[in-house]
């Protein structure tokens, strides 16, 4: 996918390739369990036969794992993925 944007300092414009990202269903309920036991609004969630692994935003990460890994324990179980 390419977007066309302006390029201020010609007044020009340049064409640059912008990344499409698609979420399919597992994957928005994966990020909306997160974010409901965590209270963290995971930016990405990469899922494979290997487990699950969510990106969260800078300074939030002590708060997704949670006291002593309870978060992450809660949701390994929920989702049987580790």
């Amino acid at each position: 996918m390419q977007k066309t944007i302006p390029d201020r300092s010609d007044r020009s414009h340049q064409v640059v390739d912008v990344a499409k990202i698609i979420f399919d269903a597992t994957i928005l309920k994966y990020m909306s369990l997160f974010s409901s036991i965590t209270h963290v609004q995971p930016k990405d969630c990469i899922s494979d036969e290997h487990g699950v692994m969510f990106i969260v935003p800078t300074g939030e990460i002590a708060r997704a794992i949670g006291g002593g890994g309870a978060n992450i324990r809660r949701i390994e179980s929920l989702i049987k993925k580790r």
